[in-house]
């Protein structure tokens, strides 16, 4: 029994163990279990991973706290929490998305369920989550139960890939930009807006061009929803900067405006004109061209807002897009002014050969469609009672529109608003680069656009300076007729205008042809050159004078014009004047510099008149001239003459001046000096000699020098100095000069340096080399004050010239007393900063000499803060 006893407490002990056992394993479980959950729970936190649980079955979920955070909420804020919830924060269109997705897991598509899919955050903004999970129960008929599955934000990663996709569709953009085939730039901003428009997904777009001088927009394009949808009457084309509203912010600020709620209340807005496409969200952009703003691009009514991507795409985009029209624009011009050099050039050979007005006419509208490559032109003559035009010359495509559109005329208030209406009654040239919006154009402009014309220019037609018709001329794009394309046309105008005067006058000068030639009889005895022209400037008839003097016969003169003794003396303004003055009936009084037939230039005194019939029409010109060459030439050896005689006196007046008061001066001050030392009277110190021997040697060295300056300039007036150039080692030779400048520099306490960079070997006048150093670097120790300092620069320029400069830190100059330096008629003479006397001669001496070795002397300098003079010697050795 007690052997029993003792087994059933042994057994007791034994349990009692196995439990104690089996309890420490369970703690230990569950520590380890617990730090497991931590663990976990900080994986989650870091990776901002949220959590849920579906029953799929009851549509009950859990979700936990980093799931409500990265939506910007807490959980207990989104409680009660279903399967609801999540579909109400993920985005309609996504929801489909989510939902295949998860049927193709059901059905064992897929080894598990994932999706990307947008959620609103609390901000209002849609942010993208990747949505992971796995069925961790199945039903007994194998329906899912239960889910588990995680939510990570993957916005960055979004934003980068639509990044990437927005980079490429901008760059697919722009190379369809850069191919796109375009006859105008018109065309092809009108793509790029397209392209611009798709980009960013808007619905509206515009391109305005900016003058930052006018400080205004002028309209390029609108996007073809725009038109749809304004209804504006009359829409403006121009703006005023200081007129805009908010879309002018992007010029005022020089950077991009984005609103994204345009309906809201803002202080830049100023309203929108009745009629005008609604906007609801707005983006615009200034486009730089060199540091300045020359257009801005905006576009409108995207269904999400713009953000930084779009601003950046349209940015990027529009900066390319404006190399390329720029490059466009260039070729455009050259295009156009090579079209219109054409039609200049054919014109004028139709002009020669067609004498008849009407066919003339009829050829200009021709040429004007077949070289300039315009739509159309048509000529247009007013009725003089009704005031109606009537068009007698047209080419192009008409297609009617000259009898489908309304009655044009003269009378500004009945049809004369327009180009050919304008043209006629001002008398002016009359653009309209826009039919499309130009007020001018309302009545003509349906029946215009339907035709493909896009702008117009109205010329008169003038008979003898009166504007008799207008030639109108139709382009297909807009903004075509710009300053150099008006000025072209003008010239084929004028062209034109000439031989319609000439036209008209043929028949009057047959009439009189024989009284021509009484006259040219007369004039064959006249002493002067006589020639007479038609009214083209062809001419008709030369005296034998004519012939004296140009070494041109009658025959080789007849039918020439008188240009072919040009020189290009006379400018093409002035000639311009001279056909203006003696058309309009006037007498033009004038000196050519014309060229024999040998070459030989001469000069000639000229009248020219122009010759009327009894009706007062101008049928001939006149010119009457007379050979002034040796006049001329004897005016030039006058003046050439008298520049001599003022230089010598000039001269004169300088050497004078020297003697009479810059040298009697010191002079006069030795004399003192030496007088009193004289004096047997006096009785001085030794420090008192020193003193005056001092002031003594002073100004015995400043007279030296100023009587070595005049010396040698004197034997530079006399032509009695040879330039003699050598080799010169410049190190030896600035060695032994600043042994010479050194102690003048020492005893005004200026500190002197030289710094040479390189080692140079020249060819140069060693005696006027030194001579102008030594001038230049004694006015700056002049000029310098006490304690200052000086330095000599030596090195070589881009053309490998050897440049001196001598700078100092002194009193420096006026940009006046700058302007006379070097000049012998002006006094720039004036005292150092010892009082030390000056007369200019020396740069004058200096100006020489660097001439003589063909080089060239300078000065730069700033009153107060010192000077810099600079020579130049050809270094002969390279």
């Amino acid at each position: 029994m007690g052997d029993n006893l003792k087994k059933h407490q042994s057994g007791i002990g034994t349990a009692k163990t196995s439990k104690t056992l089996a309890f420490d394993d369970i703690l230990q479980a569950n520590r380890q279990l617990q730090k497991l959950n931590e663990q976990y729970q900080f994986i989650l936190e870091a990776t901002q991973t949220g959590t849920w649980e579906w029953n799929v079955q009851t549509g009950e979920t859990s979700y936990n706290e980093q799931w409500a955070n990265i939506l910007g909420y807490t959980l207990n804020e989104l409680e009660p929490v279903s399967i609801e919830t999540w579909k109400k924060f993920t985005h309609p269109d996504d929801l489909k998305i989510a939902q295949q997705e998860l049927d193709k897991y059901f059905k064992h598509e897929t080894p598990l369920y994932q999706s990307e899919f947008r959620m609103k955050h609390r901000s209002g903004k849609w942010i993208w989550i990747l949505d992971k999970g796995r069925v961790a129960e199945w039903t007994s008929d194998g329906k899912p139960l239960r889910m588990l599955g995680t939510h990570q934000s993957i916005n960055q990663r979004k934003e980068y890939e639509l990044n990437l996709i927005n980079e490429e569709a901008r760059l697919e953009s722009l190379l369809k930009i850069s191919q796109f085939s375009a006859d105008s730039t018109q065309k092809l901003l009108d793509f790029a807006l397209d392209e611009a428009i798709q980009l960013t997904g808007s619905k509206l777009g515009y391109i305005y061009f900016y003058n930052d001088e006018k400080k205004e927009f002028v309209l390029n394009t609108w996007s073809k929803e725009v038109m749809k949808e304004c209804h504006v009457i009359e829409p403006q084309t121009i703006y005023q900067l200081e007129k805009t509203g908010i879309w002018g912010e992007a010029v005022r600020q020089g950077k991009p405006i984005v609103v994204n709620n345009f309906n809201a209340p803002n202080p830049l807005k100023k309203g929108l004109p009745t009629g005008h496409a609604p906007l609801h969200k707005f983006l615009t952009i200034p486009v730089f061209s060199e540091a300045k703003i020359v257009a801005v691009v905006g576009v409108a009514n995207k269904t999400e807002d713009y953000s930084k991507g779009d601003i950046r795409q349209l940015t990027l985009m529009m900066d390319t897009v404006w190399k390329i029209f720029q490059h466009k624009e260039a070729e455009q011009k050259l295009q156009k002014a090579s079209r219109l050099y054409a039609v200049i050039s054919q014109v004028n050979q139709a002009i020669v050969h067609n004498p008849d007005r009407q066919k003339l006419l009829e050829e200009i509208c021709r040429l004007s469609i077949e070289f300039g490559k315009f739509r159309m032109a048509w000529i247009g003559i007013p009725n003089p009672e009704t005031l109606e035009v009537h068009a007698i010359a047209s080419a192009g495509h008409i297609d009617d529109y000259l009898s489908n559109i309304h009655q044009i005329s003269t009378n500004k208030e009945q049809g004369g608003s327009g180009p050919v209406g304008t043209a006629i009654r001002e008398n002016r040239i009359f653009v309209c680069n826009d039919i499309a919006t130009d007020p001018a154009m309302k009545i003509w402009r349906e029946e215009a656009l339907k035709r493909g014309f896009r702008s117009v220019i109205g010329l008169p037609l003038r008979l003898f300076g009166q504007a008799i018709a207008a030639l109108a001329i139709y382009s297909d794009q807009i903004n075509f007729f710009n300053s150099d394309e008006i000025k072209l046309l003008e010239e084929v105008t004028y062209d034109i205008n000439h031989a319609i005067d000439a036209i008209e006058t043929e028949i009057e000068r047959k009439k009189n042809e024989e009284e021509l030639i009484k006259l040219s009889r007369a004039a064959e005895q006249n002493p002067t050159n006589i020639v007479i022209t038609d009214l083209k400037g062809r001419i008709e008839y030369v005296n034998p004078k004519f012939t004296e003097i140009t070494g041109y016969t009658f025959e080789e003169a007849l039918g020439q014009n008188p240009r072919i003794l040009k020189t290009g003396y006379t400018s093409k303004e002035e000639y311009k004047t001279l056909w203006n003055t003696i058309a309009n009936g006037k007498d033009w009084k004038g000196v050519f510099r014309n060229k024999r037939k040998n070459g030989e230039l001469y000069w000639e005194k000229a009248l020219i008149s122009p010759i009327k019939n009894q009706q007062g029409k101008i049928i001939n010109y006149l010119a009457i001239k007379e050979d002034i060459t040796q006049q001329r030439l004897d005016q030039e050896a006058l003046m050439q003459s008298e520049a001599k005689l003022k230089e010598a006196l000039a001269t004169k007046d300088k050497f004078f001046s020297i003697i009479s008061h810059d040298l009697r001066s010191p002079i006069g001050t030795l004399v003192n000096f030496t007088g009193l030392l004289a004096d047997d009277q006096a009785q001085f110190s030794i420090d008192e000699y020193q003193q005056y021997a001092r002031a003594i040697n002073k100004t015995a060295q400043t007279t030296f020098n100023l009587l070595e300056n005049l010396l040698e300039w004197s034997r530079l007036q006399q032509g009695s100095i040879q330039f003699k150039p050598i080799s010169i080692d410049l190190e030896i030779f600035l060695h032994q000069f600043i042994e010479a400048v050194e102690s003048v520099a020492r005893n005004k306490g200026i500190d002197f340096s030289i710094h040479v960079q390189g080692k140079f070997e020249i060819i140069a006048d060693q005696n006027m080399l030194n001579s102008t150093l030594r001038n230049l670097v004694s006015n700056a120790i002049k000029f310098t004050k006490m304690g200052g300092s000086v330095s000599l620069d030596v090195a070589t320029n881009h053309v490998c010239e050897i440049i001196f400069s001598v700078s100092d830190n002194g009193i420096g100059m006026d940009l006046r007393q700058l302007n006379m330096l070097f000049k012998l008629n002006e006094d720039v003479s004036r005292p150092g900063t010892n009082g030390e006397p000056s007369t200019g001669l020396g740069l004058i001496l200096c100006k020489e000499f660097v001439e003589m070795h063909g080089g060239k002397i300078w000065a730069e300098s700033k009153e107060g803060l010192g000077s810099k003079f600079c020579f130049t010697i050809p270094n002969k050795n390279k």
